[in-house]
């Protein structure tokens, strides 16, 4: 028989599965009830165990409507403080306002407002409640939670932190339309030496070249107009008087 004549062999593989029923994983269980048992006791002892030696921890938690930047997207130039005023709900974007909200400033600032002692070591930072800010999906809303082992201090600190945040970010706000007044005082009063400069140079060339404007020079014209008729009536006056008297 030639090659071209051999019928093709087809070898089909034994399938092989590793699921497992729930009749044989409870009769496993029932051929191994000793290291079951065993095994769950020891587990639940662990567990006992752990949550009697490691501390007690506590979490409480806030949410914070944080203001983002502007629609427009455009963010004031550094160069031209007038820009923080100029437009509209100008801000710092929200992934800035998330590491303001976890600024070593802000949170020493709330833990002075919850009554707390201010650390002064890094064991005594490290001993006080520790923050974390997590995003609510695609929103301007955030959760601050706040987690540590002494429940007075974490409820504390987390009702005196949103309050601490909004002033901080008004002290900001504040800042920017206190450096934007000074800007225009400033310009304001450079605007007024040049002005007094430009105004002191113009009188001065007019007097050394002798200009007057138009106005002035048309009530002098006239002044001196009225003056020589006035002359002109007396001459006439006197000519008239003279002549009677000749006759």
């Amino acid at each position: 028989m030639t090659t071209a004549e051999r019928e093709q062999q087809t070898w089909q593989v034994p399938e092989h599965t590793s699921s497992v029923t729930i009749s044989e994983f409870v009769n496993s269980i029932k051929r191994n009830k000793g290291v079951f048992w065993t095994t769950l006791i020891a587990f639940l002892i662990i567990g006992v165990v752990v949550s009697l030696v490691l501390p007690v921890r506590y979490a409480a938690g806030s949410e914070l409507l944080v203001e983002g930047t502007s629609g427009s997207g455009i963010s004031p130039s550094p160069e031209n403080i007038l820009g923080e005023l100029s437009i509209q709900n100008a801000v710092y974007p929200l992934s800035t306002q998330v590491e303001l909200l976890q600024s070593q400033d802000v949170y020493l600032a709330a833990v002075n407002k919850a009554g707390l002692k201010e650390p002064r070591t890094s064991e005594e930072l490290a001993a006080l409640p520790q923050v974390s800010v997590r995003q609510k999906k695609e929103s301007n809303i955030f959760y601050l939670i706040v987690e540590g082992s002494d429940r007075k201090q974490v409820t504390d600190l987390a009702v005196a932190y949103p309050e601490v945040f909004q002033n901080y970010s008004d002290s900001i706000k504040n800042d920017a339309a206190q450096r934007a007044e000074d800007f225009v005082t400033s310009r304001l009063a450079e605007e007024q030496a040049a002005l007094k400069i430009a105004e002191a140079e113009y009188t001065a060339f007019k007097t050394s070249n002798q200009v007057v404007d138009s106005t002035s020079e048309q009530e002098v014209r006239i002044s001196q107009l009225s003056t020589t008729e006035q002359q002109l009536a007396d001459a006439r006056a006197m000519e008239s008087a003279a002549a009677a008297a000749l006759r």
